[in-house]
């Protein structure tokens, strides 16, 4: 044996209790203790492993109960989901809808419709405002022709409508039929029940089949005169029963040729604000006083018209202000406000605009007072007609007086004009003037085709003399209306007389010249003295009036912001009197541009520089432009009128130029000044709004008007859309949908019974297998459980129904 050496000469064996010899060397007993080191080992990491085992064991059980709180939540989930269905008001409310004529109408409902039935009628559907242009060869290499300016604008209308519900002082008229029997005896029905406005009305009487009468306004009445020649009786009369023709004021029996009508216009406490002044209507800043009323005595009556819709709201604030007390009244009389001073002093009553407030203006609180009263000026001009204060853009007549009209027979006659508040006061005037010897004037005078200026005009066929319109004696009357003039043709044209269309009080939602709103945004004003002023407008600047303000605070008096003198914009004046030039600049966004006031200024005729931001598209035409050279001009400013090329098919200039507005309805409608005749377009465009008739009693049906096919709250949560004219109302009925409440019910029972399952399944206690759920004993899920039961079988004693508990 060699030290430090061990030789085993022949081989080793361990043999442990029930184990078969084996050879070999045992790694896991000791050579010479016999002890078996690897249980020893084992033991001692099981030792050592004992406390991360128990935590592994934990942590198993803790991910298991994490994994049923997570399945339980989901059931719970969707249990809050069906219980949020079931608690709505509007699950219970759910409504089908029948429409018996599909074709006409489509007819939806939303949460708070009213079951029912209901009759709706398509009367007209929206169109959208069209004219063209003089004929071409082609497109593409013909030249206009002819160079010049074409302006195309939205301007208001010196005839505009009047619908059939604010006659008879918003009482309106019943449509039907009448019967109309001229003096001839002929009879004829015309049918008035689909009329929405008093010229519908006009008319469908010009129209008539088989009589020969003619229908005008004059005076907020109707007149009808007999062109047949025959030596009978006039008579219109209403049909079974009917009341249209006595609604209008024209049922009765004369025995001339002309049958006027009674007065079917008359301003009450119950109209709008929105229906006086030409529609332009009050501004108001909230929360400040708009008017002060200062009287005989010294006293002021600052009053606030925050909230105020209608004139009798305007009435109530007046008389009601608690600076009042009694010291002034207001009225309405003969359609206008009389203020009665009843305080005594040596001072005089007057009444002032606060806070940038147009209520003095719109209110017709302008004129001077007599005697401590002062009695306003017209609140509404009338049946087809304008107040002259808001022509020329606002201005109105300077100085109203006398004119002199000389026809071409050289008869001579004076018109005073002096109080006359409405354009068919001049009108009637001047028709009916007569010289000094008593022989009326071979003129007539009228609203222009274009429906936006006045037009005189000579009958008499001679040429003894020049047709002559001048202002004598100081006033401003005959210029101002754009008549005075001398010619030795037979007619006299105003051109536009720019009724103003924009106030301060119009809104900022359709205004740009897309007829889109006007996004938020900043623009920087340069005025000429190099100063700049930022303004911003924001989402609550929602006016044209809050533009003016936020214009006006920003540059301090520098730059005038204030109602274009054209009545149909925004203009900005210098008033810095420096060498550079006004200019506006976008900041951010494009709010300057769909104000139109991007640009610089030009000096006008009162030596001060200006942008006249008013909503109008211009072209420039070159003699030598094509077609689509002048489409491409237009379209490339992105307003509410597109051009195109179109092929009429004709042998002779078959190409012409088809402008077509972007938006539907009466708001889409436009004029195109061609004052050169370039494209020779010379009728106004003018869209129509839908109309639908709601319900089919005569006595109770109305109207509704929309510049699309839609119309939202028809009757509460009801919407309707036409979509073809009908002949006939159709029958529209709205049911409770049973269906969809039981399916959320029937949800709201699986998803409870669900939660009650899976609590049971993930909390029970097997007794064969003597083993327990994961969440057996689990104290949350017990509540949830019994509150869940507890909320199910709740009574509650003080529901008034059948039904008290689920």
């Amino acid at each position: 044996m060699t030290r430090g050496k061990f030789e085993s000469q022949v081989p080793i064996s361990f043999q442990s209790r029930g184990d078969s010899v084996m050879t070999g060397i045992s790694t896991g007993t000791g050579l010479i203790s016999g002890i078996d080191y690897s249980a020893l080992t084992d033991a001692i990491i099981n030792a050592e492993r004992a406390p991360a085992a128990r935590l592994e064991s934990r942590l198993k059980n803790v991910q298991s109960k994490q994994a049923a709180f997570t399945q339980l939540s989901a059931t719970i989930l969707n249990l809050q989901t069906s219980t949020s269905k079931l608690a709505s008001a509007s699950t219970f409310r759910t409504t089908s809808v029948a429409v018996g004529d599909p074709n006409q109408l489509a007819v939806t409902t939303r949460s708070g419709a009213q079951v029912g039935s209901y009759q709706f009628q398509a009367i007209r559907e929206a169109s959208f405002a069209q004219t063209t242009s003089r004929g071409f060869a082609n497109a593409d290499t013909q030249t206009v022709g002819k160079a010049g300016q074409i302006k195309i604008s939205n301007p208001a209308r010196l005839n505009s409508t009047t619908r059939l519900e604010l006659l008879n002082g918003g009482s309106g008229v019943q449509r039907g039929n009448i019967r109309i029997t001229d003096r001839t005896g002929t009879t004829a029905t015309v049918d008035l029940s689909k009329a929405v406005s008093i010229e519908d009305v006009v008319s469908a009487l010009n129209e008539a089949s088989g009589i020969n009468i003619s229908a005008r306004i004059q005076q907020d009445r109707l007149v009808i005169t007999d062109l047949s020649g025959g030596s009978g009786s006039l008579t219109i009369a209403d049909i079974s029963g009917g009341k249209t023709a006595s609604q209008l004021g024209i049922a009765t029996t004369v025995s001339g040729s002309t049958l006027t009508g009674n007065d079917l216009f008359d301003v009450t406490e119950n109209f709008l604000l929105s229906t006086i002044n030409d529609g332009n209507s009050l501004y108001q800043q909230a929360s400040v006083d708009d008017l002060r009323f200062t009287t005989a005595d010294g006293s002021q009556v600052d009053v606030n018209l925050d909230g105020a819709l209608t004139i009798g709201d305007v009435l109530t604030r007046i008389n009601d202000d608690a600076d009042n007390a009694g010291k002034l009244t207001a009225s309405l009389v003969n359609g206008r406000l009389v203020l009665a001073d009843q305080t005594t002093g040596a001072g005089t009553l007057a009444v002032a605009n606060l806070n940038s407030s147009n209520a003095k203006d719109v209110l017709g609180l302008k004129t001077t007072p007599a005697g401590g009263t002062l009695t306003g000026s017209r609140l509404a001009a009338g049946l087809g007609t304008v107040l002259l204060k808001n022509l020329n853009g606002g201005t109105g007549v300077t100085t109203q007086g006398t004119i002199e009209v000389t026809d071409r027979t050289g008869k001579t006659a004076q018109i005073n004009l002096s109080s006359a508040e409405t354009l068919e006061d001049v009108l009637l005037a001047i028709n009916s003037a007569t010289d000094s010897g008593g022989n009326r004037l071979a003129v007539t005078a009228s609203v222009d085709s274009s429906g936006t200026g006045i037009r005189l005009v000579d009958t008499s066929g001679s040429s003894a003399s020049p047709l002559v319109v001048a202002d004598v004696g100081g006033g401003t009357t005959a210029a101002d209306l754009k008549i005075a003039s001398s010619t030795t043709t037979s007619s006299i044209a105003s051109g536009s007389l720019k009724l103003r269309s924009i106030n301060e009080a119009t809104g900022l939602s359709t205004y740009s010249t897309a007829g889109v709103s006007v996004p938020t945004g900043s623009f920087r004003i340069t005025d000429s003295s190099g100063s700049q002023f930022i303004v911003t407008v924001s989402s609550t600047t929602k006016t044209v009036g809050d533009v003016l303000s936020a214009i006006n605070q920003a540059t301090g008096g520098q730059v005038t912001a204030q109602l274009s003198r054209s009545g149909d914009g925004i203009e900005l004046v210098d008033q810095a009197a420096g060498s550079g030039t006004l200019s506006v600049a976008e900041i951010s966004g494009k709010t300057a541009t769909e104000l139109n006031l991007l640009g610089s200024g030009v000096v006008g005729s009162d030596g001060k520089q200006a942008i006249d931001g008013r909503r109008v598209l211009i072209i420039d035409v070159a003699a030598t432009d094509t077609v689509n050279n002048v489409i491409s001009k237009l379209n490339s400013l992105g307003g509410r009128v597109r051009a195109t090329a179109i092929n009429t098919g004709s042998l002779v200039s078959p190409v012409k130029i088809s402008f077509s507005a972007t938006a539907s309805g009466s708001r889409g409608s436009f004029l195109i000044e061609d004052p050169n005749n370039v494209l020779g377009v010379t009728d106004p465009a003018n869209g129509s709004d839908a109309v639908l008739r709601v319900g089919n009693s005569a006595a109770s049906a109305y109207f509704l008007t929309s510049p699309i096919n839609s119309f939202n709250n028809v009757a509460t949560a009801v919407d309707v859309s036409i979509k073809a004219v009908g002949a006939n109302p159709t029958n529209v009925t709205i049911s409770r949908n049973n269906a969809a409440t039981s399916q959320i019910v029937s949800d709201f029972v699986t998803s409870y019974n669900t939660v009650l399952s899976t609590i049971s399944t993930l909390t029970a206690f097997n007794t064969a297998t003597n083993t327990r759920a994961i969440l057996q004993g689990e104290a949350s899920v017990l509540r949830v459980q019994e509150s869940l039961s507890s909320i199910v079988n709740y009574r509650n004693s003080g529901a008034t129904g059948d039904i008290r508990s689920l």
